[in-house]
């Protein structure tokens, strides 16, 4: 009797080892937050991700914000006196075509730690700035360079309505009789650079806007299951899937 009761408990060990068996445990999804504003946004971000996520991608923002600087000024500024030289005539057309030029050469050649810095802030997960550039790299060299035409699309455009309207601006308020007759010029020039500079950096900002979207997410693309493919989705494509599933208003 103990011997074919040992025999059954063997068979059931021999079973339960050699077969599958379903057990069914609870998924957990978690419900996707909507974010109402820019301090809920931080709030949220603050409470699940720790505050140390408010500074992702920290090295590479510093790596660009040098280079970027000195590249686009210093451009901007050889380009702006080469071309009042040449072009006397056409000194209020100047500043829009310096900016524009000066902008293309600083977004190529800092494109690549750009990508990066995007990357490793939309995925905390991502891991360190070497890992990040490796998995970058994996569609090829070139592939640094993903979100180039749509930054281009954005900060030519910025560029050459900031300072043609800075410019502009800065002309006109300092032929104003009112401020000609201050009795501080130096706070009378802040005051016109800082009116100047607001509000043509402010209707810049609104006019290339959308582009700033796209470029985000076609740099954050290849993180997603979609992307491994290596197939990025094109600028114009990807503009009407945002309007189409996210509406104009994202």
């Amino acid at each position: 009797m103990d011997h074919m009761i040992s025999k059954q408990n063997s068979q059931l060990f021999v079973d339960a080892t050699t077969k599958r068996i379903p057990i069914a445990c609870p998924v957990h999804t978690p419900t996707p937050v909507q974010l109402r504003g820019t301090m809920h946004a931080l709030s949220h971000i603050v409470r699940s991700e720790g505050i140390g996520a408010l500074y992702a991608g920290l090295p590479p923002t510093l790596l660009i914000a040098v280079p970027s600087t000195v590249l686009y000024f210093t451009s901007y500024d050889l380009l702006l006196a080469a071309a009042k030289r040449k072009y006397p005539d056409h000194a209020d057309a100047v500043p829009f075509v310096s900016g524009s030029l000066a902008r293309c050469v600083a977004a190529t050649v800092v494109s690549p730690i750009e990508l990066i810095r995007i990357r490793m802030q939309a995925a905390p997960n991502a891991g360190s700035f070497a890992a990040v550039i490796q998995r970058s790299i994996a569609g090829g060299f070139v592939a640094l360079w993903r979100g180039l035409v749509p930054t281009l699309a954005r900060d030519v455009p910025f560029s050459a309505m900031y300072w043609g309207i800075f410019e502009l601006l800065k002309k006109h308020l300092a032929a104003l009789p009112a401020l000609q007759a201050t009795d501080n010029p130096a706070q009378t020039q802040l005051g016109i650079a800082f009116v100047a500079g607001a509000t043509s950096g402010s209707l810049a900002s609104v006019a290339t806007q959308p582009f700033d979207v796209i470029k985000t997410k076609q740099q954050i693309e290849t993180f997603s299951s979609s992307a491994e493919t290596g197939k990025p989705l094109r600028v114009w494509r990807l503009m009407h899937e945002i309007v189409r599933t996210e509406g104009v208003g994202t």
